[in-house]
């Protein structure tokens, strides 16, 4: 089992945000250090063809 949570997100999302302390908590619990790996959603949807949505 590995010794740490890899945590993808991005600041796009609100979940972001409301799930930080709750993720923390777990990784706690666990003694799991928290990787941080930020996502560029437009990077992503370029990448995959994707469209991204209207504002």
């Amino acid at each position: 089992m590995t010794s740490h949570i890899d945590y993808y997100y991005t600041l796009a999302s609100p979940f972001a945000f409301l799930g930080h302390d709750t993720l923390m908590a777990i990784a706690a619990k666990h003694t799991k250090q928290v990787v941080f790996k930020p996502v560029n959603l437009a990077t992503v949807w370029e990448v995959s063809g994707a469209v991204m949505p209207a504002n």
